[in-house]
């Protein structure tokens, strides 16, 4: 039954109703003739019968009983009696051949009811009937009224009106199914012009559509279902046609993306790796100038934001390398000037004491003391030229540590640009991040497409079955761009971390440059000082000279003057002291600051550059 077409479903049912509805209407039309043959034939018989009592009734009333006997077998003779009979009762000695026979005889007469059945195997109606005694049989029959004096029995057959009626059901029949082939016939037209055929139409136009066309439609100018059906066919191959074209257009516009992400995903991964080279460098590069290691370089032939950084952290390190440089060379020149100024004070101690004895044997050699007067006077001066020297070389280290405290400040600009620089490609990173969000709402939004696609597809049936495979392999796609998004996210993801470390890391090296700078700035308030000192030397200095001289051009008061002389000399004695402890000092302040230069690796301590590629 499944595997039958619509139409010979459709015929088979009402074939089936139809024959259903005639055997049942031939069966109450056969039993309905069946039964009024029955009565036309019982009463046909009743007829008979009610005829035959008359007639012997009347024989028996008029005496002629003698042609009773012939009468009855010319009787028996006519069609369709089967059997005549007549039976007389108890009072009668002689029966003769009117005998009773079976007990519908005995009943009538012990009765006096008529007895009336049908035979079906011998197809005949029987009925048997009394004959009461009346006031005129009381001539004849020493009877009284009302008793049975016999009865007849009469057998009619039923075969020519069986069989009749059984030729009549076999014509009705056959009339019945010629009627039925007839309507069938007409029903498989009409089913086949009305249905079958638009629903063939229908399932050739489904099959055009499941093949991929997309220009299918039927006719729908009809009223009834099967207009309904064609024109929502029609609706549903426009949305079809409208989802098939909107599922191309996404196709590629799903197309374009991926290309798009492949492109990006290239670049991000080139640029990443570029990234974390350079980043790599310039950890490389921070760390040994944090170290104390100046003569390192990077290579980089970029003319991007990184390339740009790159020179400035070269150039930073060139510029750290020579004030480096330069203040060792300073700090050089110091302690040279302090061991001078050291060796200096030693001798103007020596010649103070030596003044100081020659003071007090003034009185007994005066040419020894203008001979002493000369050689002090060739002392002082010379040591006014060493604590000229002393306080002008002070001064240019204090020009130098000026110079350096500018020079590390440029430094500490550089390293905030740098940080900035590095900030500056975090906030990049969030852009890309932030592009990589879109990305992700585009997958997700092609992804629900390609839900909705499938639903659509499924609502479809087998005809949409190709589509929701398209749609299932956009929605994986979808899905794979998911995923690759979330992994380039975690790549920014990285790259953010380190740009945030790189930039704490220059924040300390700021802060470490800083601290150099106050280091510089105390040592320029030392050199300041040993200035200051060097200055109150000359004076002192020179007043000994003027009073050296004033000696050799007033000899003659030395002798009044000596305790002026030896008071002066005393003065210049703690004068020269103090100039010594200045001198000591900053040979102290020179050799912690050579400490300080000593840790950093510049040319002239390893001959060569260290690039990195």
């Amino acid at each position: 039954m499944a595997n039958l077409k619509l139409g010979a479903k459709f015929l088979l049912t009402i074939g089936i109703f139809l024959t259903l509805i005639m055997s049942i209407g031939l069966y109450w039309i056969v039993e309905q003739q069946n039964n009024l043959n029955s009565v036309s034939s019982e009463s046909s018989a009743k007829m008979l019968c009610g005829l035959m009592k008359f007639s012997l009734d009347e024989m028996m009333a008029m005496g002629e009983n003698d042609i009773i006997p012939a009468w009855l077998e010319k009787v028996r003779g006519l069609e369709g009696i089967k059997e005549l009979r007549v039976i007389r009762g108890e009072m009668f000695e002689d029966k003769g051949e009117y005998l009773i026979k079976d007990d519908a005889d005995k009943s009538v007469l012990a009765t006096g009811k008529p007895f009336t059945a049908f035979d079906e195997e011998t197809s005949s109606f029987r009925e048997v009937f009394p004959f009461i005694a009346e006031n005129q049989c009381l001539d004849c029959h020493d009877v009284t009224v009302g008793e049975v004096l016999g009865a007849a029995s009469i057998s009619v057959r039923q075969d020519n009106i069986i069989q009749q009626v059984k030729s009549n059901s076999a014509n009705m029949t056959l009339f019945f199914i010629f009627k039925i082939l007839i309507i069938l016939t007409v029903l498989f037209v009409i089913i086949r012009k009305m249905i079958v055929d638009p629903l063939s139409e229908l399932t050739i136009a489904a099959n055009k559509i499941a093949e991929g066309q997309k220009e299918v439609f039927v006719a729908a100018n009809r009223a009834d279902e099967i207009g309904v059906l064609g024109r929502a066919f029609n609706m549903m191959s426009n949305h079809i046609r409208s989802a098939m074209d909107g599922l191309n257009a996404r196709q590629q516009e799903a197309e374009i993306a991926r290309k798009e992400i492949e492109k990006n995903r290239s670049e991000i991964q080139a640029n990443q790796a570029y990234l974390q080279s350079e980043v790599e460098k310039l950890l490389n590069v921070t760390e040994s100038v944090a170290n104390g290691d100046l003569t390192i370089r990077i290579h980089s032939e970029s003319g991007d934001d990184i390339g740009q950084l790159v020179t400035s952290i070269n150039r930073m390190v060139t510029d750290l390398h020579h004030i480096v440089d330069g203040v060792s060379e300073v700090t050089g020149q110091i302690k040279s000037a302090s061991v001078q100024l050291a060796a200096g004070s030693e001798q103007m101690a020596a010649g103070a004491r030596v003044q100081s004895a020659k003071t007090k044997e003034v009185a007994l050699a005066v040419d020894a003391m203008s001979q002493t007067t000369v050689d002090n006077a060739f002392n002082t001066t010379k040591t006014v030229e060493v604590a000229t020297n002393s306080g002008s070389i002070a001064k240019e280290g204090g020009i130098i540590v000026g110079q350096t405290i500018e020079k590390i400040n440029q430094i500490a600009n550089v390293v905030r640009n740098t940080s900035n620089t590095i900030e500056g490609l975090g906030v990049a990173s969030t852009k890309i991040g932030e592009i990589i969000d879109v990305i992700n709402e585009i997958a997700d939004q092609t992804n629900l497409l390609a839900l909705n696609a499938a639903i659509e597809a499924a609502r479809a049936g087998d005809q949409g079955r190709g589509f929701a495979v398209v749609a299932d392999e956009v929605r994986k796609l979808a899905e794979r761009t998911t995923e690759a998004t979330k992994k380039i996210s975690g790549m920014i993801t990285n790259i953010q971390t380190e740009t945030r470390l790189a930039v704490e890391e220059m924040h300390q090296g700021n802060s470490e440059v800083n601290e150099g700078l106050g280091l510089a700035e105390q040592a320029g308030v030392a050199l300041k000082k040993i200035v200051e000192s060097t200055e109150t030397v000359v004076d002192m200095v020179t007043q000994i000279a003027a009073a050296t001289e004033e000696q050799s051009v007033t000899g003659e008061e030395i002798s009044r003057n000596v305790e002026s002389i030896s008071h002066v000399v005393s003065e210049s004695a703690e004068s020269i002291s103090q100039m010594a402890a200045a001198a000591s000092d900053m040979d102290k302040l020179s050799e912690k600051l050579q400490k300080m230069v000593s840790q950093f690796k510049t040319e002239k301590k390893s001959q060569t550059e260290s690039w990195i590629a």
